[in-house]
């Protein structure tokens, strides 16, 4: 297997009722190994894979995050659907830009302020109280923390770069943002006590300096007050929920 893989870039192992990961030796060139719906459930045998990119691991089994400081070169790391409860095991992952870890057991976001290159964080699905972890990624773009938690809106002030914001289904009561949020073109809050309370497009936003536009539902985004820009960023995350939880194609409607 050894010789095959080192002539090859991408390895699929998904669905092969793996229980654990295979030993990779050698596999010099190996750029994306996907390991998904398996019962794997510890991380081991990365040793050996320099030039990996893109690891997935979801839907798996895996209770911890750790062995991984081989893994230098990584950007995009999927863990999510698994059993982790604590975010840890990441020092040595500087070059990563893309973080999954929905549908997990995490209730405190730790372990990630070094990740100066992040630009995706994705944590929906889990058991987070507070977003307070998040506010050294200064780089980071996208951040998808729906069905928590999350009470208060805090620590979000210094993402001067976020774009989109996802905290729907939480149990935030109050919304507050700051107006340095200059780059935040979808931001949706649904399906929060704050929400209920007040009316989709007034006072939350009032205080922010070139408004964002606020997604009260993403089925309404198809709005004239949205750029085209807008409701491609609302579609997407509209699609890759229900890709998830409906087993939609890429292609379906």
């Amino acid at each position: 297997m050894c010789m095959l893989l080192n002539l090859i870039h991408r390895f699929n192992l998904s669905k092969k009722d793996l229980s654990a990961i295979p030993l990779f030796e050698g596999e010099e060139l190996l750029e994306h190994l996907d390991l998904s719906c398996n019962t794997i459930k510890k991380l081991e045998n990365l040793i050996s894979l320099p030039k990996l990119a893109l690891l997935n691991l979801s839907h798996n089994k895996i209770t911890t995050m750790t062995n991984m400081n081989t893994l230098q070169q990584l950007k995009t790391l999927d863990l999510s659907h698994n059993c982790i409860s604590q975010i840890e095991g990441l020092d040595y992952l500087k070059a990563l830009e893309t973080l999954n870890l929905e549908a997990n057991c995490i209730s405190k976001i730790t372990g990630i302020s070094h990740l100066a290159k992040l630009t995706v964080l994705r944590l929906s699905e889990n058991k987070v109280t507070s977003l307070e972890g998040v506010s050294s990624l200064s780089g980071l773009k996208e951040l998808y923390a729906r069905q928590n938690e999350i009470a208060y809106l805090t620590k979000v002030d210094a993402l001067g770069q976020l774009e989109v914001f996802d905290v729907s289904h939480n149990r935030i009561e109050k919304c507050e943002l700051s107006g340095r949020l200059k780059s935040l073109k979808v931001f949706l809050i649904d399906h929060n006590p704050c929400s209920e309370k007040q009316n989709a497009r007034s006072s939350p936003f009032k205080n922010i300096s070139n408004t964002p536009n606020y997604a009260k539902t993403s089925e309404k985004a198809k709005s004239e007050e949205y750029t085209e820009e807008q409701i491609k960023l609302i579609e997407k995350i509209r699609h890759e929920w229900k890709q998830e939880h409906l087993g939609e194609k890429p292609g379906d409607t």
